[in-house]
Formats: C-alpha cells, structure tokens, sequence
C-alpha cells in the first residue's frame, strides 16, 4: 500500500444496522424486550464492526432469558462471551504484539485500570507510570521520564489501541480494546493479575474475593457504592491500589500492614475519608501517593519513613491541613509535590 488509511469505528445508527443483520428481524421481533437489549448490546460494542459481528451472530434466534444472560456476560466477564476470544481478541492482540517495546506494552495495559469510558488525563496516566516505575530508564529525572511517556502516548494512539478524548490533553481507550487489555493483563485470563472494579455490583470490597488477592498485582476500585473495605486479604504482590470516588470512610490498617510491595497509592476523590492509618508508615517501597480530594485534615507523623516516596498529591483539599513537623524534609526522594487549592478544583 502506498498510503495508510485509518478505519474508523461506525456511527451508531450503522453499527446497529450491521447488529441486527446478524441477530436477524425474526429473533428481534420475537420479544418487545429483546429489541430494547439489542440496542444496548450493540452500543457496548461501540461501533467496532469485528465485535458487532461477534457478538450479533450468536444471538440469533435467543429467548429473551438468553439474551439476559448474555448482556450479564458482556458487562461482568467478556472473554467469556461465545467467540469473543478466538474472534475478537486474539486479531486485536496483533496490534498489541506489534508494540516496539515491553515498556509500551506494560503501559499500554495499565490503562486499562481506569473505568470503561474514562477520560484519562495525560499528565495523571504518565505520573502513575512514573510511579510504578515503568519508565525507570531514566533513573530520577522526572522531565526525561515524561517525555518518554508521551512519546509512548502518541506511538499507541497511532497503533489505535488509544484514541483522543474529545477534551484536550485527555485520551480514552475504546471498551472492546480494554477489555481486551484486561485479559491480556490477567495471562489471557488464567489468572487475576488485575483486579478492576467499578462497584457496581456491591457495596463492599470483600465482594471481591479476598482470598484471591495474593495474586493480585494492580487493584482498581472506583465508584460510589463501594462503602466499605472489610476483610483481611494478604496484598503481599500488590504493587498499586487505586480507590477513587467512593463513599469509604476509613481505611483498614490491614491491607497496609501486608503490601509491603506497594509502589502506587491513589486514594484520591474519596470525600469522606478523613484519616490515613499509622500503618501507612510501613509501605517503605511507596513512590506515589495521592489523597486529593479527600477530607483528610491532618498527615500521620508516620509518612516520614517513607524514604522513596517520589509524588505527594494533596490537591483540593478542603481544610487546612497539618503536616507534623519536618515532614517534607525527611522525604528524601520527593521530587513530585503538588497541593492546590480547593477553588482551582474545576480544572479536575
């Protein structure tokens, strides 16, 4: 080919026609619900004909239970979905072999931790990377380690596995991509590796099986009717926790007392948590926190030890807050401080 051409995702009312081909007027007329469905079903494909497809044939000639099911199945556990593996996931997974390096495929996937339709921000995503060390080559500069990320951000929009937000300086990964992140993530969905969850469907953490967490390296929990975080699970592989947006009012002294590996702790936009245990101190191999958005109105004299934190974000903090005395000089690796102020809150 001379030139390359990008093919872009179709407009809804195409991506629907194409669906109900496959599905077929007979199976959609059966039901009055099942038309309703359908619409829904399609719209979670988000345009891409290769899902549209996939998931359109098999529908064909499904009871209305059946297609309940079905959605259920596309919204909690999609690589579960007839065919969605073999005939989705799998060709979409060359782009992602296609990857230049191990670095831009480790990025690549830790995108996948923010919630389906998410306007990340550039800065956000390349300070987190930063955080978890994937962009470690360049040792402390900070300014350096930047640039390789958005070079990294430009190079996996032009591989289509990243697409622009439609505001500025923000990006958004399609749902079938991210999906398709995931299980990548997970060893093609052997293991749980990452474990991303919008709250949907508890109202506590412990629905998320404690007992698995050994082997969780990335949690993910986002969303307002998360309200308590209960249970004892060993976090001793994790190395990011990320609790956004709920309704959590306190957090357990457990979980930091068994992620001693913890490199990336992100409990911003929490309203209601006011206090950060004293155990905190025991996260030596910490490198990023952030509690913007809180209403924590005091910092635990704990956070002096430690000694590799590089990023400290109290953004948006309501309440003045009382920082013990030396605090910031004994964070001997600090290169990231960021604490502004409550008005400025809209450019969030």
């Amino acid at each position: 080919a001379n030139r390359c051409i990008k093919v872009e995702c179709l407009a809804p009312k195409a991506a629907f026609e194409l669906f109900k081909e496959k599905v077929g007027e007979e199976t959609l007329n059966s039901h009055p619900e099942i038309f309703h469905l359908a619409q829904i079903m399609a719209k979670g494909c988000e345009g891409l004909p290769l899902a549209l497809i996939t998931v359109g044939r098999p529908m064909a000639r499904k009871s209305l239970p059946e297609w309940k099911r079905a959605i259920r199945t596309l919204k909690n556990y999609p690589s579960k979905f007839s065919g969605m593996v073999k005939d989705v996931y799998c060709l979409l997974e060359f782009s992602y072999d296609s990857l230049p390096s191990a670095i831009h495929k480790s990025c690549f996937l830790y995108c996948s931790i923010f919630p389906e339709d998410y306007d990340i921000r550039e800065d956000e995503l390349i300070q987190l990377w930063i955080g978890e060390g994937l962009l470690a080559e360049f040792g402390d500069d900070v300014y350096e380690a930047r640039n390789q990320g958005e070079e990294i951000i430009a190079s996996l929009k032009f591989a289509c596995l990243l697409e622009d937000s439609e505001r500025e300086n923000r990006i958004k990964m399609h749902d079938v991509i991210r999906d398709m992140a995931l299980w990548l993530a997970c060893d093609h969905g052997s293991n749980t590796r990452f474990l991303v969850k919008d709250g949907a469907s508890s109202s506590s953490a412990e629905a998320y099986n404690p007992a698995k967490w050994k082997e969780v390296e990335i949690v993910s929990l986002w969303g307002p009717s998360i309200q308590t975080f209960s249970g004892k699970p060993d976090c001793s592989n994790l190395s990011t926790m990320i609790v956004r947006n709920t309704e959590l009012t306190n957090f357990p002294n457990e979980i930091f007392l068994t992620a001693n590996t913890l490199g990336v702790l992100d409990l911003s936009g929490n309203k209601r948590l006011k206090e950060l245990p004293a155990s905190i101190g025991e996260l030596v191999n910490l490198q990023h926190l952030d509690i913007s958005g809180t209403d924590i109105q005091e910092l635990p004299r704990e956070l002096q030890k430690l000694k590799k934190l590089r990023c400290l974000l109290l953004n948006y903090i309501c309440n003045r807050i009382v920082f013990p005395r030396s605090l910031i000089s004994s964070l001997l690796s600090l290169q990231v401080f960021s604490k502004l102020p409550w008005e400025d809150q809209c450019i969030l």
